[in-house]
């Protein structure tokens, strides 16, 4: 993620859980973590250091064309949900 790298199919676990992630299974993609970092619940955000302003090039709001074009789509996107706010992340189920 530091290297704002976008990345999808990854035969990875859930961090901290023995649960795979939606990207092992080719169902969820990561776009510009920088620009669009996970931000929990307690302040932290990851990857560190990153800061999310909306209005930024790269960061993506619910008026973001890519938002609306996954939405439209079906798919998720890690800005709702309840736990934490992973703006760069979308998943389909």
């Amino acid at each position: 993620m530091a290297d704002n790298n976008t990345s999808a199919f990854n035969y990875r676990f859930v961090q901290g859980t023995k649960r795979l992630s939606h990207h092992a299974f080719g169902r969820a993609v990561d776009i510009n973590p920088c620009q669009n970092p996970v931000i929990y619940k307690d302040g932290r955000i990851n990857p560190p250091g990153a800061v999310y302003r909306s209005d930024k090039a790269g960061a993506f709001s619910e008026a973001s064309p890519i938002v609306q074009a996954f939405l439209s789509r079906g798919w998720q996107w890690g800005a709702h949900f309840k736990t934490m706010k992973d703006h760069h992340h979308f998943q389909k189920l």
